[in-house]
Formats: C-alpha cells, structure tokens, sequence
C-alpha cells in the first residue's frame, strides 16, 4: 500500500522543559504536565517538503488547547490499542463501542465538523446539508489561518506557520469585525500625527 500518508510512532518526538529529549516509552509513562515540547515530522506533504519537522509547545495559558497535551494523548492512546510494535500505522485510531479499531479519516473528521457547525450557527443538517458542505477536514486549517492574520501575523509567518509553499492561503483570508475595528483604530490614531506637509 506504500507509506502511510499520515503521522506514525516514528514521526514523534517529545522533550522536557529542559529541552531533554526522552525516548518514546519515557514519554508514555511520564505526567502529560512533565512533556514541554512535540516535535513532529511531516513525512509525506502536499507541498513536498517531505521530512520537515515541526516544533509545538506546550500551551501554558490555555491547556484545552495545548497541541503538546492532545498529541501526548494520542499517542498514549494508540498504544493502549495497538502496542508498540505498529510503527507504520497511522496514530488517528479509535475504538468502536463494539472494540473495533477503526482508522479517523476525512469522512470522520467532516462529519464532527459539520455537526459543530450546525450547532454554533443553528442549521439543519439536513435542511442546510448543501451549504455545510463548506466545513471539512481542511476547515481547520482554514481557520487557523484566519486566526493568525487577525492577531497581525505576517503573510510570510502564515506561509511559513502552516507549511503553504505559495501564497494561495491569502484566498482564506476573511474580512472580519475584529480586523475593522482594528483598522477603525488604527485610522482613528492617525489623526493624531503631526502634519508633515
């Protein structure tokens, strides 16, 4: 079937506050509050920067949303259900309540994207089933990238962030509230600068 297109036991690294790096069975039995930084390898990309590896760390102000802790969880969860030696599996796994393991895909991950957008902006699933087809796996993403130019992230730092080789993610930016009540304050300030003319 060729190389698995997604992240496996080998593509993980994990590494303490003092940037130590532990072996991956040190990682399994260590406290999930212990693990600072993930490193990750992106061994198969679209862009064909294949190998690259990725630095996270641990999100200190808001653990929901800590990359760190969720890939930790993964990762000890994979284990749980596979062992070690499934090194070429993809770690996106999870257990049926009838114990079956059943690979995540885009299917999956479309399908909770979708529900959570009918529940945050009240469609029918049916009803609505055409125009929720716009969230997908790649929503995430999306958003993201959203997310980073709102808060004033350069396009190169957006390139860069999350690995677009071109600038077509500019196409994913979005005209917000957020950004034109920056824009109204940045306007608003300028009418205090001395006039140079």
């Amino acid at each position: 079937l060729g190389i698995p297109k997604a992240f496996c036991l080998p593509d993980l690294e994990f590494r303490l506050p003092n940037n130590k790096r532990v072996s991956l069975w040190e990682a399994f039995q260590t406290s999930e509050a212990l693990i600072h930084r993930a490193i990750v390898t992106f061994t198969h990309q679209k862009n064909g920067n294949d190998g690259e590896k990725r630095t996270f760390v641990r999100n200190i102000n808001n653990p929901r949303l800590c990359f760190v802790s969720l890939m930790l969880r993964i990762f000890k969860q994979f284990i749980s259900l596979l062992g070690w030696e499934a090194t070429s599996t993809p770690l996106a796994i999870y257990q049926t309540e009838s114990g079956d393991i059943k690979m995540m895909t885009a299917t999956e991950i479309n399908v909770v994207m979708r529900s959570t957008a009918a529940a945050v902006y009240g469609l029918d699933l049916v009803k609505h089933a055409k125009d929720l087809q716009l969230w997908s796996s790649h929503s995430l993403r999306v958003g993201t990238c959203v997310v980073l130019h709102a808060h004033g992230f350069t396009g190169p730092q957006i390139q860069f962030l999350l690995r677009w080789k071109s600038d077509a993610f500019m196409a994913n930016l979005r005209n917000l509230g957020f950004l034109a009540t920056q824009q109204t304050v940045a306007l608003s300030e300028s009418c205090d600068m001395p006039n140079l003319l």
